[in-house]
């Protein structure tokens, strides 16, 4: 075979290597940014926990009033 071409392996382990870095960067780039703005990210989760809670207490409300038992009162 010629010197010029990929091996499976050294293919895999370039795509393995790009993967790895492309994934600390994104994630050095996420972790700066709770560093930057704390309080930002702060509200945001408490709204996300928020609109989880609503939703959760709406899809519980709807099967209760749905439920043979509200129907009969």
């Amino acid at each position: 075979m010629d010197n010029d071409q990929f091996y499976p392996k050294e293919i895999m382990n370039i795509t393995l290597r790009s993967i790895g870095v492309f994934g600390v960067l994104l994630f050095g780039v996420l972790f700066s940014v709770t560093f930057v703005s704390p309080e930002r990210i702060e509200h945001s989760a408490k709204g996300f926990v928020k609109y989880q809670i609503e939703k959760e207490i709406r899809e519980k409300h709807q099967v209760l009033t749905e439920s043979d038992i509200a129907t009969k009162a």
